[in-house]
């Protein structure tokens, strides 16, 4: 055992520091049902109490009360279903519905700190249910790491400085996403430079341009899945993708081989995903794969760019997923005759490169800006790691961050 520290139920820790019962540190309450009467779903000059429910998106924001039900340090914790246990810290005065549990940390404790260590630390055990569900006696059971308050309060601010540039970035990402759907709907319609338009059945286009159809100028090939008896899992004969699930961010991958040569995607090809929830979810083939029934391969022809065809078919995608939304379908598809036969408006060879070669700079910055998000998180992950089990403590990191 290291000099300074102590062994506890919870591992090695320092010796000034404390293991505590949540339920011992904290007053713990839980949400009620949603008081109507008293509710509207946007902020007004009467309603300005917000709401929190068990969600995790938009930090659990519901809607607004006119009255105030809790007020202070708090941390709000997801008592059941989709993001059991996630934490968030809250400050003021708001309400709380569906058995969200709120604790108030007593004076030895950081809230900010709080949510912190439940988030990375406090493993939740719920047993098999339709509805995951953590009450506030069980909350109450599970322990938390206690460091002195003011090295909770250090702790608590580097990990909250660290989530205000994951949140700047993501910030930048929403700006670069918006920047460039309004890129799209302009160049994709009007072109470059462009004075002199005409009427046509996608709306008014350049002069110089002209609307057909996807299979008239570009390659599609539909998959087909091999037989069953074809397939190997251990690396012999041709890579095979069958659907989304086999996609990762930078590229598709392998999961199954076959000797049996059906219908082929070319490296650079388009891989276009044509039925189920993904629809419409692309990726370019980073080499020849066997593509099943999931799956269409796309690339340009003697007019048409590869890349241009890429950025239309996301137009492709949203109305597909827009019209089976209104449908009501849950497993939205592209067939083959929809496919070669959606219409685009099309420039001069070197239009659509040029139009490309501007969208593709705001998916190199989308692509710079994601893996500095995960940089970042990855960065948090290890501090917390370390900071959360006292293995360096705030005052050594000051010190180095200040000699660096």
């Amino acid at each position: 055992m290291r000099e300074g520290y102590k062994m506890t139920k919870l591992g090695e820790i320092p010796e000034d520091w404390e293991v505590a019962n949540i339920g011992d540190v904290t007053s713990i309450h839980i949400g009620r049902d949603l008081q109507e009467e008293n509710y509207s779903e946007d902020k007004k000059d009467e309603f300005r109490y917000p709401i929190y429910s068990n969600t995790v998106s938009n930090y659990g924001l519901y809607g607004y009360y006119n009255f105030v039900e809790y007020e202070g340090e708090s941390v709000t914790v997801i008592g059941r279903g989709v993001g059991l246990g996630t934490a968030f810290h809250r400050n003021g005065k708001f309400g709380a519905i569906g058995r969200l549990i709120v604790l108030f940390p007593n004076q030895n404790l950081n809230y900010r700190y709080l949510a912190f260590y439940i988030n990375y630390k406090v493993n939740f055990f719920v047993e098999s249910s339709a509805i995951p569900q953590l009450t506030g006696a069980q909350i109450g059971k599970y322990k938390t790491l206690l460091p002195p308050l003011p090295e909770q309060r250090k702790i608590a601010e580097i990990l909250s400085t660290v989530d205000e540039k994951i949140e700047l970035i993501e910030q930048q990402i929403s700006e670069t996403q918006a920047l460039k759907k309004g890129l799209m709907q302009r160049l994709l319609s009007k072109g470059i430079g462009h004075t002199d338009f005409k009427d046509s059945p996608l709306g008014e286009i350049p002069k110089e341009w002209e609307v057909v159809k996807l299979g008239e100028e570009a390659i599609i090939i539909m998959g087909q899945s091999p037989s069953g008896e074809s397939y190997n899992k251990v690396g012999t004969g041709m890579p095979v993708l069958n659907g989304p699930t086999e996609f990762t961010n930078i590229h598709p991958i392998p999961v199954q081989f076959t000797t049996e040569v059906t219908k082929l995607a070319s490296q650079g090809d388009i891989l276009f995903c044509v039925r189920g929830s993904t629809t419409g979810r692309m990726n370019v083939a980073d080499q020849t794969y066997c593509i099943g029934r999931g799956l269409a391969a796309i690339r340009g022809g003697e007019n048409t760019s590869t890349k241009y065809i890429y950025y239309i078919l996301q137009n492709l995608a949203k109305e597909v997923l827009r019209k089976a939304k209104d449908m009501g379908s849950t497993f939205p598809n592209v067939n083959s005759k929809e496919l070669f036969q959606y219409k685009l408006a099309l420039p001069s060879i070197d239009e659509q490169k040029k139009i490309s070669d501007i969208l593709n700079l705001s998916d190199q910055k989308l692509e710079i800006l994601g893996e500095r998000k995960e940089q970042m998180k990855e960065f948090k992950k290890g501090l917390m790691q370390k900071l959360l089990t006292g293995h360096i403590r705030v005052n050594s990191l000051l010190r180095k961050t200040e000699a660096s």
